[in-house]
Order: structure tokens, then C-alpha cells, then sequence
């Protein structure tokens, strides 16, 4: 009799527990969504609308010239998760103004080759190099932003071409059989040549 009850009040509470877990995992089936996909929609139109019930938080943008401004580029939760409705999705969109960087100071005493570093590390491009007639060997002399001197701390956008006049023996800017020819039709290298003037070495 005594094995019987206590066997009962096993099952009892067995019952009990798996019907309160069903119920819990029910009730959160019932609550739970999978998250749709809203990768390249317009966040204007999803924080306007907000559809599937969800709040939309753009949280961060990123500069994308291929995608119009607003385009939603990252998610989170991600697509497919499964959310309770209503919570909020946080968005990271796309923006067609490119951040901006200050130009760093690469005329003086750095190399063509630390140049070109810096230049990556704060996002510009070496447009070209050139090269001109100086006891300073490959130093940069000049630094140069569409055809005009750029001074440190001058604020340009990210991505933005930057030409570098580099000081050079002239016999390594122009050969020897070169500065001959040059010579015999009475044509003088200008070392002091502008920009787009003269010889150069085109990095594109």
C-alpha cells in the first residue's frame, strides 16, 4: 500500500512538471517568430511602417557609393532567428557620404615607401608619384590634392587621390640615352616641373 502511494505522488509530480513545461514551451512557440530578411530594403520605409511588428534602431551606417542612402546593409537579430514580436531590430544602412580623414604630414623627412603606408592606413590612394631632381632621395617633398599642396590636418574625404612628389637623382629620372636625346634637340628637363608636367610614374 505505502509503495503504491509513493509511486502515485511519482507520477503525480512527473505530470505536473511536464505539463507546466509543455505549457511554457507552447506558450513561447506561440510567441515566437522567425525573423524575416530585410537586408537592402529602405529603413526610412521600415522605421515608418514597421511592419511585422517589429521596432527598427538604425544603429550604424557605413559609406556604400553602390547602394542608395538608407539601404539596410547589416541586421540584427539575424534573418531566420527565432524573436518574440516587438522587440526591437537594429539596423546598420548604408550612406553615400564618405567619412573623412585628416591629411597626414608626409612631405619632410619620410620615404616614398612610408608614405605609401600611412596613406593606406588613413584610407586615401596614391594617386601617382612624381619625381623630381633633389639631394633629398626618395623623400617626399610635396604632398598634392587635386593639383594643389594639402597641409597636415586638412579635412578630405576617405578614398580621396593623393599625388607625392619624391626627390630623385636625375639620373634616375631620366636615362642617360634619354637626357642625350634630350640634349641634342636643345630640350631642358624642368625640375621643377608642375604637376602633370614633366616626367612622372602613374600608380594607376
Amino acid at each position: 500500500m505505502g509503495f503504491h502511494l509513493i509511486l502515485a505522488v511519482i507520477l503525480t509530480i512527473v505530470l505536473i512538471f511536464a505539463a507546466i513545461f509543455g505549457l511554457d514551451a507552447y506558450t513561447r512557440h506561440g510567441s515566437e517568430f522567425e525573423m524575416p530578411n530585410y537586408i537592402d530594403r529602405s529603413s526610412d520605409s521600415l522605421m515608418s511602417t514597421n511592419p511585422d511588428g517589429f521596432i527598427f534602431v538604425v544603429r550604424n551606417t557605413l559609406f556604400d557609393k553602390t547602394k542608395p542612402e538608407g539601404t539596410v546593409l547589416e541586421q540584427d537579430p539575424l534573418p531566420g532567428e527565432m524573436v518574440k514580436k516587438g522587440r526591437k531590430v537594429y539596423l546598420t544602412c548604408s550612406s553615400t557620404v564618405p567619412p573623412k580623414v585628416a591629411m597626414p604630414q608626409l612631405a619632410g623627412d619620410i620615404t616614398l615607401r612610408q608614405s605609401i603606408t600611412i596613406l593606406e592606413n588613413n584610407g586615401l590612394v596614391l594617386e601617382k608619384v612624381i619625381y623630381t631632381e633633389s639631394d633629398n632621395v626618395n623623400l617626399v617633398l610635396e604632398q598634392y590634392y587635386k593639383g594643389r599642396p594639402i597641409a597636415k590636418g586638412t579635412i578630405i574625404d576617405k578614398g580621396s587621390k593623393i599625388t607625392l612628389e619624391v626627390g630623385a637623382r636625375l639620373t634616375d629620372i631620366v636615362p642617360d640615352s634619354l637626357r642625350r636625346r634630350m640634349d641634342d634637340i636643345n630640350i631642358d628637363y624642368d625640375a621643377d616641373a608642375e604637376d602633370g608636367e614633366g616626367f612622372y610614374y602613374n600608380m594607376e
